[in-house]
Formats: C-alpha cells, structure tokens, sequence
C-alpha cells in the first residue's frame, strides 16, 4: 500500500450523485465511517497501454461483417459482433457458419478470438488479401481447432499473414450465441486516432429505454468512451496491481484477458476516467466474481476531496512523468498530471463516503451470468466508480473483470470522425513466406500445393 498522501483533481459532482470519488482497500475495516484508499493504475499517458493491440475487428475502424445465406434484413443484426458491447450476443444455428471480416486496409494479424455460449464445435479461420468468392481457392487456412471450449474466449494463433478478408467457418454442435468477436495483430493502440463526439440535438430529459436488450439497429450509435480506443483509461484499483497484467486490459475489448483483484479485498473496485466529460447513459460488464453480489455504479464529474490533507510523500521517478518537488502544502491538480509535472499518488475517498451516498446504479449478476448492464438517463460525468459489493461478505471475493465498456448517449452525441489504422508502424516485415502479401503491399497470395502447417493453438486464454 502507498502513503497516504491525497489527490485532488476536479470536485464538481453531477446532479443527484454523491460527492466524487474512488473505491474500497483491502486494509479497509469491514464496517463503521472508514476512509479508503485507491492506488494509482495508470498515468495519463501510460505506455504499457498504448502497446497494447487493438481490437481491429471493430465497426469504427471500417470493418464489415457479413455471412452467408443471410437476407440482407438479417445481415444488419451481424453489425453487433464487431462493436463494443460484451452484452451482444447472436444467435447461430446448429451445424455451418460462414462469417466473414472485410477490413478497411490491409493488416498484419496473428490471432483471432470468439466466444461461444451454450455449445460446443469446432472453427477454421481463413484469410485473403484481395475480395473473393467464399469458395475461392484463394482463400488459405490459417489456423483451425476442433471441440473449443464453451462459454470462455478461445483464442487461435498463427504466424504474422498480412490480411485484408477474414473468413469463420464454424461448425456448432447446438444452437448457441456468439459475442462480438476479437481480431488482433500489430497495430496498437497508439496507431489509431481518438474517436471523436460532438452534441447532438437530443431534447433535455430525453430517458433512454431501460431494458438491457441491446437492439442490433441502436449498436452502431454507441461510442464507447472508456475503451482504449477513444483514449480512456483505468485510473485507480483497490488492489491487484502486484499481478503483471496493466489494468488498462479491463477496457481492451479483448474479451480473453482478465484483471484480478486480491482475495482479501472485500470490496474491489475501480475508477475509469474518459478523455473529456460525455453524457454516459449505458455501462455494460464481463467479469467473475466467487460469490453473488453486485458492481455499485458511481458518475462523477470531478474526484473527491481527502478528509484532511496530509503532506504529501516524497516524489518516485517513473518512466512517464517528471517528477518536481511538491510543497507540503500544494495540492496535485489535474493539469499538473496531464504535463507530467509530478507523480500520481494514492486516491482516497472521504471517511464514511460509501456508507453515507448511495450508488446511483446497480449491475447485478443474474444467476451466475458474467455479462451484466444497466441504462439510466443520461449523465454528464468525467470519471465512472464501481464497486463490488457481495452478498456473502464472509467469502473471497475472488473478483476478475475481463471489459468494461461505458457508452454515450447516442442521441446526445455522434461520430464526427472515424479512427484511421496508420500503418506507418505496423510492425513486422511480412515480405517473405510468413504472410499472404509482401509487406502492406496487397499481391496475388501463391496457392500452396499441400495443405499449409497449423500451429498447436494455445489453451483459452480465460479459465472456465
């Protein structure tokens, strides 16, 4: 645990929600007005994150997704499994699917990721640098597994290919549901550029619906602002940060990669903070947790004020601020932060905060569903808190959060400008037999006369 020393960046709160603030510590007493704790995740400018790949199976990128035999009314509710929402789920036959990913420009891939609920099968990821028929020969198989594990992520792997068209065959013993699915390769998240939002012309009090049904057709006006994407970031965890995982995999849109909180935290939590204050009026969770319970849901405009500052602790140096040295008396603010101008310090929360303020939401787990969400009338809000609390206070939390996702009101806001893969750094050199293209150079792929070598697919990268 860091010193006690107190950051204070913006102090306004949104209409009826309490004053701002973070979450719960593990050395936080079980009861009575305690003061908690939060320890820094991330800085503004984090560069483990902005290494991380980004999901380039996404709408906002310029992808389409499309499958076969379907009328062209169906093919519109396909748009959700390439958007931001882990609640999405589409519905799939038994027997054949035919997916197929279309991409905006050619990309260096090494890895494709789904997730099935319900059923078993068996899947074949396919590849094209140029649009052809889906019984084409110039297709070439990139990587295949047999009998993948339901209701976890599978994740297939296989050496760098140059792509521009990906096909799914997947083969399903019963009928189930498909999330929205992962496709990931060298550009990261530093390659794409920030999605932008600017007001719309929604009529003040307008109150979205409530039910937690995402519609096919409202999914491609939701602008998730707490993804990597459009520069959000995990700001403040209760614990865990001892793992060697970045928090920031909790907004990732990578549905395989898990942050862990301790056991012996009682009640996790976290602090999201987006690039700029949007109306967020939808907050949608994948997660684990050992026992029920539920995740709090705090907007807030600004952080919270401590109690009674205390002087603040001697500066570290860090590989991504300068540190100066702070008065005893000198609060850190947010601009300071934002220049690099001294280090993040622990976040605590006023004595007694979470007992005196209600959470403005609740989001449930219904029957041991990992997926869970919640609409509410829009709010305007910087920072987003959720806290778990459990029904069973007396057993390890046993809390993983795999993505959270925080949308803004379509109505009230809209795209002003795609984010653009800039392919200036994309990575590896793919002009020899690794890819199905030289470089980013879209060529005709030479069709291997003997079935090509399969790598042995990893296990799922997310336990059952």
């Amino acid at each position: 645990m860091l010193s006690a020393s107190m950051l204070v960046l913006m102090t306004s709160l949104i209409g009826a929600v309490p004053s701002p603030s973070p979450a719960s510590s593990i050395s936080s007493p079980p009861s009575g007005k305690s003061q908690v704790e939060l320890l820094p995740a991330s800085t503004p400018e984090d560069s483990q994150a902005q290494l991380l790949p980004i999901n380039l199976a996404r709408i906002y990128l310029g992808t389409k997704v499309s499958m076969l035999g379907l009328d062209p009314k169906a093919q519109a509710n396909l748009v959700g499994l390439i958007c931001d929402d882990t609640t999405y789920r589409y519905s799939l036959p038994a027997g054949k699917s035919t997916l197929i990913l279309s991409l905006s420009q050619n990309v260096a891939t090494n890895r494709f990721c789904f997730l099935i609920n319900g059923t078993e099968g068996s899947v074949q990821v396919s590849a094209a640098t140029m649009d052809v028929a889906p019984a084409s020969a110039w297709w070439q198989i990139l990587a295949a597994k047999n009998n993948f594990v339901a209701n976890v992520q599978n994740t297939i792997e296989w050496g760098w290919s140059d792509v521009r068209y990906v096909k799914v065959e997947l083969d399903l013993k019963s009928v189930g549901t498909l999330s929205p699915v992962g496709l990931f390769g060298t550009p990261s998240v530093k390659d794409v550029k920030v999605v932008k939002a600017k007001p719309g012309t929604t009529k003040p009090g307008a109150t979205p619906n409530k039910s937690t049904d995402l519609d096919a057709a409202r999914v491609t006006e939701q602008i998730n602002v707490a993804s990597l994407a459009s520069r959000g970031r995990v700001a403040y965890v209760s614990s865990g940060l001892e793992r060697p995982q970045s928090a920031a995999i909790m907004i990732d849109n990578d549905l395989g990669t898990a942050y862990t909180f301790d056991d012996q935290d009682k009640n996790p939590t976290f602090v999201v903070e987006m690039s700029e204050v949007h109306p967020i009026c939808r907050i949608s969770t994948y997660y684990e947790a050992q026992s029920p319970g539920a995740w709090e849901v705090y907007p807030l405009a600004g952080l919270p004020k401590e109690d009674s500052p205390a002087a603040p602790a001697s500066p570290k140096p860090t590989a991504t601020a300068t540190n100066r040295p702070v008065n005893a008396n000198l609060r850190v603010t947010l601009a300071s932060l934002l220049w690099g101008q001294s280090a993040l310090r622990p976040l605590k929360m006023p004595s007694g905060f979470f007992e005196q303020n209600k959470p403005m939401e609740r989001i449930s787990s219904n029957s041991g569903d990992p997926f869970g969400a919640i609409e509410f009338k829009p709010q305007q809000c910087r920072y987003v808190l959720l806290r778990w609390v459990t029904d069973q206070p007396n057993t390890p939390s046993g809390v993983k959060v795999y993505q959270v996702s925080i949308f803004t009101d379509p109505q009230d806001e809209r795209l002003d400008a795609l984010p653009v893969v800039n392919f200036a750094s994309i990575g590896p050199d793919l002009s020899g037999a690794q890819g199905l293209a030289g470089g980013n150079t879209p060529t005709v792929p030479t069709i291997p006369t003997d079935p090509p070598r399969l790598p042995i697919p990893k296990p799922p990268v997310v336990s059952p």
